[in-house]
């Protein structure tokens, strides 16, 4: 007979209990789901329902803007059309009765912009229905302009903007541009193929020639302004290549007026804005490298004495390398992300970073009619030549209201993603929500004992945090206490006051250090009194052939025998020894008048060497360096 084992009712029922007290729990749990599911869906909704109502609203805001920047700009326009009138007046006094005309208008819901002449009534387009001496002039206005419109370096290089000038008007073209040069405090740098005499006075003048097989650069002449004129301060000092095209190593001193390079053709006059145009993108070609060179080499001076180097290599996984030094020589920033890739300080400090996609420093040969040329539409001319600080204002909102429209409809995309994510799961647990909710759970055995672990180490932490604020109030009052009566107070002195010391102290100092200046300046020394040296120099002469013979005579005289001979008759020996004692004593005498002559040559090199530093190692005859030159 087998015993069935007993089954106790009360853990029986301990586990029925255990077990509805979890599905209490999961079912509590997903119920507190599908409620933050639904909430969630109420969100998404709203949000879903806002970006819906500004893409319903987009065309007539647009709208709205766009009138608003045709307003602005219409009362700005005037400025910028009597300019370029001007310009064209002055340079061809023949066409006073011409004038600039700027048409604005609204194409595609953009601001478009159009550059036209109005001549004997008739309306026509500057780069279409006129010649290209009226659209070089106006291209060169619009340069100035648009540049003077933004924060970038003030630098411009053009590239033959006269090339569809006749000769004759050349002259006053220098003439214009530097006007617009001072006026508006930027730096030119300018080629051209025209005669040096053109711009002579108002530019300097840099010529490029040929020697030997190698190109150098001279400055002509500098250009004449008066003392009113304030160049700008972020000129550019100098452009050096080299193994850039035809040139091995050549420099270029700028000026930070206006700067003119001439030459003859295939000099590589051109390089020098190719060089600064590819070092913008750093993006070179390896067929700049000269002949069979490594790499070329691109350096720009800039202000305070710092200096910008880039370099391509013909081979290398990064081909090109930036370097930012300053004027000792050490380096500030540097990269070698490679081809293409400019760092994000190059234009920190360089400053000549695009403009709506588009360069506003470098204008290449090709580009003589700059935004009046078919490259650009008028759109893209109302983008770069905003009418007035109104008309920025509007297009900076214009652009804002663009990318929040851009940015409404990919935040609705996703949110009708997250709708459907939210939906899916609310069909899965449809079914809890037909309940009430059930809001009086029992707590669980584990999480009545997490909870109350959770209070006794907030109790813990509140005991701490009380502690640290009375030790903290304590340390206070102490600190105070000291400060009471060990601590001299400090009273201020006014700030003019204080400013009145200072400056009296650095005037004190200066003095100071002159007179210390002056002390230390040597004395006037005696005029030097130069001895005959062709008598010196016979004495020595003299001397040596003295010396010689008593070292002669010293030798003889160790040859003798001890045994002294027997002579018969001692009168020659009597009178050898006593011209060995006259010769010996005068030996003796040319000595001292030797050592005498040494010491009064030392003193006169001495003598010698004061005057030459009192005049600076400067001859005040010839004034070139003593030592390196005689007089006949």
């Amino acid at each position: 007979m087998t015993l069935q084992p007993t089954v106790n009712p009360l853990d029986e029922l301990n586990l029925l209990t255990a077990t509805v007290q979890q599905l209490s729990r999961d079912e509590s749990e997903l119920k507190g789901v599908a409620r933050q599911a639904m909430n969630d869906m109420a969100r998404v909704s709203v949000e879903i329902g806002a970006c819906d109502a500004l893409l319903m609203r987009k065309d007539d805001i647009q709208h709205a803007l766009l009138a608003l920047q045709m307003k602005v700009q219409a009362k700005n326009k005037g400025v910028f059309e009597d300019l370029l009138t001007s310009l064209i007046h002055e340079i061809m006094p023949n066409k006073t009765g011409e004038k600039i005309v700027f048409t604005s208008s609204m194409r595609n819901n953009l601001a478009a912009l159009d550059v036209d002449i109005l001549s004997n009534g008739d309306l026509e387009n500057v780069s279409r229905d006129r010649g290209g001496s009226i659209a070089n002039i106006v291209a060169m206005g619009l340069r100035f302009v648009v540049l003077a419109r933004h924060p970038n370096r003030r630098v411009l290089f053009l590239d033959e903007a006269d090339c569809h000038l006749a000769e004759m008007y050349i002259p006053a073209f220098a003439a214009v541009m530097q006007q617009l040069a001072h006026r508006l405090g930027i730096q030119v740098i300018y080629i051209s193929h025209k005669p040096a005499a053109y711009f002579s006075g108002y530019s300097r003048i840099i010529e490029i020639y040929s020697e030997n097989g190698k190109t150098h650069s001279r400055t002509i002449s500098d250009e004449v302004v008066d003392d009113s004129v304030e160049y700008p301060d972020n000129a550019l000092r100098y452009i050096r290549l080299k193994d850039f095209g035809p040139h091995e190593n050549i420099l270029v001193e700028l000026g930070p007026g206006v700067n003119v390079i001439i030459g003859d053709n295939d000099l590589g006059k051109s390089k020098f804005i190719t060089a600064v145009s590819e070092l913008l993108d750093n993006d070179g070609t390896e067929t700049r490298i000269r002949h069979h060179r490594p790499h070329f080499e691109v350096e720009i001076g800039l202000e305070e004495g710092m200096s910008l180097i880039w370099k391509y290599a013909r081979k290398g996984s990064n081909r090109t390398s930036l370097e930012l030094k300053d004027k000792n020589g050490m380096c500030i920033e540097s990269s070698n992300a490679g081809k293409g890739k400019v760092p994000e300080w190059l234009h920190t400090y360089l400053a000549m970073g695009r403009i709506h996609g588009q360069d506003i420093h470098v204008h290449p040969q090709d580009e003589p009619k700059y935004l009046l040329s078919s490259r650009y539409t008028p759109m893209d001319r109302a983008k770069m030549l905003p009418l007035g600080r109104e008309s920025r204002d509007v297009q900076r909102m214009l652009q804002q209201f663009t990318q929040q429209i851009m940015d409404a409809r990919q935040r609705k995309a996703a949110l009708e993603i997250e709708l459907n994510r939210i939906k899916n799961q609310l069909k899965i647990l449809s079914p809890l929500l037909d309940e009430a909710p059930d809001d009086d759970l029992l707590l669980g055995h584990e999480q009545l004992i997490q909870q109350c672990q959770k209070m006794a180490r907030l109790a813990k932490l509140d005991a701490k945090l009380n502690h640290a604020e009375q030790a903290i109030g304590i340390l206070k009052s102490g600190i105070e206490e000291v400060s009471r009566y060990f601590l001299v107070p400090v009273q201020l002195m006014e700030t003019q006051k204080l400013q009145s010391l200072i400056q009296g102290i650095e005037r004190n100092s200066q003095v100071v250090n002159i007179l210390r200046q002056l002390r230390s300046l040597p004395g006037a020394p005696a005029v030097p009194v130069l001895h005959d040296s062709n008598k010196l120099k016979h004495l020595g002469v003299r001397w040596g052939k003295s010396i010689k013979a008593i070292e002669i005579l010293q030798a003889v005289h160790a040859l003798l025998p001890v045994a002294a001979p027997t002579l018969k008759d001692l009168s020659a020996q009597a009178d050898l020894i006593n011209r060995l004692d006259k010769t010996s004593a005068a030996v003796d005498a040319w000595k001292g008048k030797i050592t005498a002559c040494q010491h009064e040559a030392v003193a006169i090199k001495e003598r010698k060497d004061a005057l030459i530093a009192q005049l600076g190692g400067i001859c005040p005859t010839c004034q070139q360096t003593i030592g390196a030159h005689s007089h006949a």
